[in-house]
């Protein structure tokens, strides 16, 4: 992983330092989902292989090889998902200054999904259960989507187990399926990387069908998210 100086990588691209966002560029988010590589977890760990890397170094290794993989996550009868949310720009950047939920800021290093790529690789909203019916609903999301399809269900109980404000999309994977939500390398599924560092650039060994993706740095003095160039393809 290298940093440089953020520079414009076309003409076209928006100015260094410019907010990504304003009232002119879809404030709304209607085609990205986002998937938050420093998001604070509970008591489901991550798998030992990649529990000691900080959210930077998993970003890096997600970008450097080209696979997103899935995990099991809290309620997900040990079925692996890849995890991603549906967000507007402010909830988006409230994410970074304040959190989603009470478990504090997400730290600012993050993947933007094209949504209706993700969409074809298999992401789907999940489904916030009322805890009452929730073991129902995962009968009924196997029954629609085959094994591992329970895992699109999430247990909610307003006051107590409350996930909503995440709005969240999963991909599951089928027990026995090797938990790889993404191959990333000859795509044009990444949107945008977000980073907590100026010219942050691990040079990425693939290319994909058109332009590398933008680099969006979290100004935690703004507390916005501004332009900081692309992230580079490798010679």
């Amino acid at each position: 992983m290298t940093c440089v100086t953020a520079v414009k990588m076309y003409p076209f691209d928006p100015d260094i330092g410019s907010p990504v966002f304003n009232e002119y560029t879809d404030p709304a988010m209607a085609d990205r989902v986002v998937h938050f590589v420093g998001r604070r977890r509970g008591n489901t760990l991550l798998p030992a292989n990649v529990r000691h890397l900080s959210a930077q170094e998993r970003l890096t290794n997600i970008l450097t090889t080209g696979g997103l993989h899935g995990y099991p996550v809290y309620r997900s009868d040990d079925v692996a998902v890849t995890c991603a949310s549906d967000l507007c720009s402010a909830e988006l950047e409230t994410a970074f200054a304040k959190g989603l939920n009470s478990r504090g800021p997400l730290e600012p290093w993050a993947l933007v999904l094209d949504r209706p790529t993700a969409w074809t690789y298999g992401f789907r909203p999940v489904v916030y259960a009322d805890a009452a019916v929730f073991d129902a609903h995962k009968v009924a999301l196997n029954a629609i989507h085959g094994p591992g399809g329970s895992a699109l269900a999430v247990r909610t109980e307003l006051g107590r187990d409350d996930w909503t404000a995440e709005r969240e999309w999963r991909k599951f994977f089928p027990p026995g399926a090797p938990p790889l939500a993404l191959d990333l390398r000859g795509t044009d599924v990444i949107a945008a990387v977000i980073v907590g560092q100026t010219g942050w650039a691990p040079a990425l060994p693939w290319t994909s069908t058109s332009f590398p993706p933008m680099r969006w740095l979290w100004d935690a003095a703004q507390r916005r998210l501004v332009h900081d160039g692309r992230i580079p393809f490798r010679p």
